[in-house]
């Protein structure tokens, strides 16, 4: 397969059908999806040229682009050939979950000068195209229908498709005390057709740093990306408490599977005592862990704290095999056990290469489409540490995959991977819900890579010019489905914001705003919008800094007319505050913890109603007219603050989610 399908086009010619396989993706695309085709220059790919909606067709599992005369005209070409790189998305009309498709590398498209002509708009194309046929009126030397055909086969041949963007998405998971650092992750995957009490992705996972937040918590999601708590749960579901009343100082390690049933869920997780004991306990669910059976330790040890960390539990099909790190020894064990909370015994330990020899630290296993796959980091802790993916016949001797790359955090400097979760959609289809930690070990944060294909390296998520704010966290342009959106990664400034990422530009109602670093700051008391032609929306923001007063806003006429969403500048909550001729009324003073530097600010506004999320977690909602037909959005703040706004997106939104 090639690494990327390249299409050598001339000014003067149309390019029959593009025809796009997304069958990996899972969906079913006959019915009910909208896309969008997105043209940029190869190198300067912030810059929407071609913003391509109609003459796209579908059926379950193709998507069918067809070139018209008037897509091509006026783009730049030249004798050497013009770069250009195509994006696809899709968009289900029901929920507006989006998809993009992207091969090993995206598709690229060389425009050439067509021989006889000037190299700017052409006059004529000698190419006639119909819905069955591509005729050919004038092969005058410079185009050759092969170059089309062998480029269109190598462009049918490289569809892998990915859910989400090459680098990852940043996954924003609820927490008891709103703080959005996590780790241990392990994830079910019900399938694109299936659900388990109501949701397609289950999520157990701690929160951490913190032994007292280290314990057992459930979400539920319907992307794998934003994740909410199941009703009727409250997090933590097994407490530090607990834990003691077990005869063990604290919780860890969590691990999820489906058992054969299809409707229970069991749930694994490690209780230790430092330096001293550990032990396995596992309990189930049919409602979402809105009730548990009792707790049952499956597996011990008494004397040590390190031989049995990171428990991954596999069912083969006849009996359960539990893998554990021992990472006194540096080897991978696993025990067996007849029943899923039977007694788990029996141990072998593993074949793993030479090279991974005291450096085990925590695995996740499967066992899908006749092979054993198993993720699993190191404890190097030098800023590099990887993720390595390892495939076995038996399950005992295993060997580095030659299909996956390593998964290394060298785009985040100093950060590493730390205990991930695997799925396994197909043997050439992996998602990885990655922990990615600086050195200090104070910032924890889900990275999810979805549709990762064995044919391309991958890189983190993150830009880190702040690693200890960890607030950074996309790190590429947002896909056209965003209506408008900003990274700020461009050059420092304390003029104004300029222009956005998507292309629209800032304009300020009051004050100045900057960029530094990839972030934007207010420079004096300030509030800019970007102007859509939306008013029911869906706008996130990441933030960052220290204490001030800041906020997003929707819904903007001018500086007398708005919404906005932020602080009251002393205690850190977040205050919903509107403005409606020139007067100022706070409708409510949200609960919860003072924001923390990392968190995630969404906002959902839908004809009346307008929903506050942070981090995933629905905060509020409220109902009310004022403004509703506005369609500018934007950010502001006070000046003299250390606060700074990160990946600002808007995009239309339909429903208030859950």
């Amino acid at each position: 397969m090639p690494a990327a399908a390249q299409l050598n086009y001339y000014s003067d010619q149309e390019l029959p059908n593009a025809v796009f396989d997304w069958s990996a993706a899972g969906e079913d695309f006959s019915t009910g999806w909208t896309f969008t085709v997105r043209l940029c220059h190869a190198n300067a790919k912030a810059t929407t040229l071609l913003l391509k909606t109609t003459g796209i067709t579908s059926t379950a599992t193709t998507v069918t682009v067809a070139w018209s005369v008037t897509d091509w005209a006026g783009l730049e070409n030249s004798i050497s050939g013009t770069p250009y790189v195509l994006y696809l998305y899709a968009r289900r009309t029901s929920d507006s979950k989006d998809l993009e498709f992207t091969p090993g590398k995206p598709t690229t498209l060389n425009l050439y000068t067509a021989a006889g002509t000037s190299a700017t708009s052409p006059s004529s194309y000698p190419i006639t195209v119909t819905a069955s046929s591509v005729t050919i009126v004038d092969t005058t030397g410079y185009f050759a229908a092969t170059n089309v055909e062998t480029a269109l086969a190598e462009a049918a041949a490289d569809t892998e498709a990915l859910i989400t963007s090459a680098t990852g998405l940043p996954a924003y998971v609820p927490t008891p005390d709103f703080d959005p650092n996590v780790t241990h992750p392990s994830v079910v995957d019900m399938g694109p057709s299936a659900t388990w009490n109501g949701f397609r992705y289950w999520m157990a996972f701690t929160p951490y740093p913190g032994g007292s937040r280290e314990n057992p918590n459930i979400a539920c999601s319907t992307d794998g990306l934003t994740w909410q708590v199941p009703a009727g749960v409250t997090n933590p579901l097994f407490s530090q408490a607990n834990a003691v009343s077990l005869g063990y100082a604290f919780n860890s390690d969590t691990h999820m599977i489906l058992l054969p049933d299809g409707v229970t869920m069991a749930m694994y997780w490690r209780t230790a005592t430092t330096g001293v004991k550990q032990g396995i306990q596992v309990w189930t669910s049919t409602d979402g862990f809105v009730t548990r059976s009792a707790v049952t330790q499956v597996l011990s040890d008494p004397a040590s704290e390190l031989t049995l960390l990171s428990p991954a539990i596999v069912y083969t099909g006849t009996d359960y095999r539990m893998y554990v790190v021992d990472s006194a020894a540096g080897v991978v064990n696993y025990y067996t056990s007849a029943t899923y909370n039977g007694a788990f015994g029996s141990k072998v330990t593993c074949t793993l290469p030479s090279w991974l020899a005291n450096k085990l630290w925590h695995v996740d296993v499967k066992y899908a489409f006749s092979t054993w796959w198993m993720l699993i980091n190191t404890n190097e802790r030098t800023g590099a540490d990887s993720l390595h993916i390892l495939t076995s016949t038996d399950g005992v001797t295993w060997t580095k995959s030659d299909v996956y790359p390593d998964i290394m955090p060298t785009d985040l400097g100093m950060w590493r991977n730390y205990r991930s979760a695997l799925v396994v959609r197909s043997p050439q289809l992996l998602d990885v819900y990655a922990i990615h930690t600086n050195e200090a070990d104070t910032s924890w944060r889900l990275v999810v890579y979805q549709g990762i294909t064995g044919r391309r390296a991958l890189t983190a998520a993150q830009n880190v010019a702040d690693i200890a704010a960890a607030t950074r966290t996309i790190n590429s342009n947002f896909p056209a489905y965003w209506t408008a959106a900003d990274n700020f990664e461009r050059a420092d400034t304390a003029v104004s914001l300029g222009t956005s990422t998507s292309g629209s530009a800032w304009t300020a109602l009051v004050g100045t705003m900057g960029i530094s670093a990839g972030q934007a700051y207010v420079v004096s008391t300030a509030r800019s919008v970007l102007t859509t032609t939306i008013s029911d929306v869906e706008i996130r923001c990441d933030l960052a800094g220290t204490m001030g007063e800041f906020y997003v806003m929707l819904r903007v006429l001018d500086d007398n007319n708005w919404w906005r969403i932020g602080t009251d500048g002393t205690t850190g909550r977040l205050v919903m505050t509107k403005r409606v001729a020139g007067t100022i009324t706070v409708v409510t003073t949200l609960t919860g913890a003072p924001w923390r530097t990392g968190d995630q600010l969404k906002i959902l506004a839908v004809g009346s109603s307008i929903a506050v999320y942070r981090n995933g977690v629905r905060l509020t909602t409220l109902v009310s007219t004022d403004n509703q037909t506005n369609v500018k959005h934007g950010i502001g703040g006070t000046s003299g603050t250390g606060f700074r706004f990160n990946n600002f997106g808007i995009k239309a939104a339909t429903a208030i989610l859950p």
